[in-house]
């Protein structure tokens, strides 16, 4: 363990989102707001303030579920388009034998029964509604645990965007040196090449640095990677309709000079893949993270901290450039267009890995977490907001609530943040669940618009 103290305060800037980016207006269903003097203000991973960090959430949880709509239509794959439809019990089958779940033979669309064990069997989940601070869903469905999912992208940039500030905070104290490097090549006609290119020129880059600072300087060198794609479907016809580039963060041991690091990584990027493809040397930028606020910020966007509206919902694209949500968004308001450039970017970027991490990541992460955890085990939890909601749903209810998931998830949700409601609907909810109702739709929908109450549910049979 290194022992460095980790600084708790955190500002605005540096977790990724201004004020004029937090703040989204009044909304209608926030009219009993806690009063700030009586909440915890709580590091939630957005702006730091409970009740704007709420609002937030709840935006993005509609903007979620407007993209699914897009993405159960027109996504080439089955596995996102039902991502999320099905529960992960219906995946088992049972025969004479036992009960089994179907298993792709490798290299082949043949499928072989997989049984299982009684430990297996258990361990299958049910359905649950869960609701905290940070959000609201159904699990025990599904997933298709796609980069470009709109629903599983969240999750995963959760996480990303966690390790990503984690490492940072912890190697600031250490006193390393933190280098944020946009690398780009000329826009391609096909988003396939255009990742196997920048790959390409990525190894190089790596072997460059690996070799200069670890090999002949002894020093520890750790990478982060995202890759991001922007689209400009008017240049379709031109060739260039797909820029995609790399976000990396470089992190050394030891404190350089940029332009040191820059000439290095230039020099290693400018040869490192096919001649053919232009590369432009003032295209590449490679700046301190601590000499610049607006990088810290755009350093933990590209993980996915603040992006928890939508995938990447907080990410536009620059000069006429589309995002995937933008692009989405676009169609989603008419321009069915541009259905088939949605459908090929997917196709292309099947198997493409969004983001990496290089193996000593993982061992900052964990001392950061040790040390973190020292300086906090004598906090209390007495001030917490409310304790987070796990609801397990009766398989009678399953049907109803995957049909009508983005309303409740979006009901709840704002219930569980509103105090006069929190405790009230939660224990509707779990009476509600009790009973098996032919009309299940309509007794949800009460809930849902906060009309239910105990002398109602006293007809529910």
């Amino acid at each position: 363990m290194r022992d460095k103290p980790i600084e708790k305060k955190r500002s605005l800037d540096s977790i990724g989102i201004s004020d004029e980016k937090g703040s989204l207006g009044d909304l209608t269903t926030y009219t009993d707001r806690p009063q700030q003097s009586t909440i915890k203000k709580q590091l939630t991973g957005i702006t730091g303030d409970y009740v704007r960090d709420s609002r937030i959430r709840l935006k993005g949880l509609k903007t979620r579920f407007d993209y699914l709509k897009i993405q159960r239509q027109y996504a080439p794959n089955k596995s996102m388009r039902c991502c999320s439809m099905y529960t992960v019990q219906s995946l088992v089958k049972e025969d004479e034998i036992g009960k089994y779940t179907l298993v792709k033979e490798k290299g082949t669309d043949e499928k072989r029964k997989h049984y299982l064990s009684q430990e297996s069997i258990e361990s299958i989940p049910d359905v649950n509604l869960k609701v905290s601070q940070f959000g609201s869903s159904l699990s025990g469905l599904q997933t298709c645990d796609n980069p470009f999912c709109c629903m599983c992208s969240r999750s995963k940039s959760m996480e990303r965007s966690e390790i990503i500030n984690g490492v940072l905070e912890y190697t600031k104290q250490l006193n390393w040196g933190q280098y944020f490097v946009t690398l780009t090549i000329q826009r391609q006609p096909n988003a396939k090449t255009a990742v196997q290119e920048i790959q390409r020129r990525w190894r190089k880059v790596q072997k460059s640095l690996q070799y200069t600072f670890k090999k002949k300087g002894g020093m520890e060198i750790e990478f982060i990677r995202a890759v991001d794609v922007t689209l400009r479907p008017e240049l379709i016809e031109h060739n260039q309709c797909y820029h995609i580039h790399l976000h990396t963060l470089i992190l050394i041991n030891r404190q350089f000079n940029t332009e040191i690091v820059k000439d290095l990584i230039v020099s290693a990027w400018m040869d490192g893949g096919d001649q053919s493809i232009e590369v432009n040397e003032q295209g590449q930028d490679i700046q301190n993270v601590r000499d610049s606020k607006k990088i810290s910020k755009y350093v933990s966007k590209m993980a996915g901290l603040g992006l928890e509206l939508a995938y990447s919902q907080s990410k536009k694209g620059r000069g006429g450039s589309l995002s995937l949500p933008q692009l989405m968004e676009k169609i989603d308001n008419g321009s069915s267009y541009l259905i088939p450039l949605y459908r090929e970017f997917l196709t292309d970027m099947k198997n493409v890995r969004t983001m990496s991490f290089s193996r000593g990541i993982k061992v900052l992460y964990a001392e950061y977490l040790e040390l973190k955890e020292d300086n906090q085990e004598n906090e209390s939890d007495s001030d917490s907001t409310g304790k987070e909601w796990n609801i397990l749903i009766p398989r009678v209810w399953w049907d109803e609530f995957i049909n009508q998931q983005s309303k409740i998830v979006q009901s709840a949700f704002e219930f569980y943040n509103n105090p006069k409601y929190q405790d009230k609907q939660k224990n509707l909810l779990i009476e509600l669940l009790e009973f098996d109702p032919i009309d299940k739709s309509i007794w949800l929908s009460w809930w849902m618009d906060g009309k239910l109450n105990t002398d109602v549910l006293s007809y529910c049979q």
